[in-house]
């Protein structure tokens, strides 16, 4: 969701609604509740129930990005779906899109 507002929300919902969300999407931002929301909402749009532990990785990053996370990450990605629409990979805790400032 680009700037957190109501109506990056309800774009969302628009194209999920439209089957139209992206093949990669970035949701970062202070509130990590709507972040989190909207990787559940792809999660549960792409991934079989019961399929998660093959067609579902969470890849949680260090404070450093080497050369070892990327090639994890990339491979994650070139993973074909086993019983699910499509893999879906999330790369949690990247410090490169926290902002410093609080949330209110």
């Amino acid at each position: 969701m680009r700037g957190g507002s109501r109506n990056d929300y309800e774009i969302f919902l628009k194209d999920r609604k439209e089957g139209r969300l992206p093949n990669v999407a970035v949701f970062c931002g202070r509130e990590h509740f709507l972040a989190g929301w909207a990787t559940g909402v792809v999660r549960s749009t792409f991934v079989t129930g019961g399929a998660e532990t093959l067609d579902f990785s969470r890849i949680v990053v260090p404070e450093l990005v080497d050369e070892s996370l990327l090639e994890t990450v990339k491979a994650a990605c070139e993973t074909p779906p086993m019983l699910s629409e499509k893999r879906v990979v999330e790369v949690a805790d990247l410090k490169a899109f926290e902002s410093n400032e609080p949330a209110g």
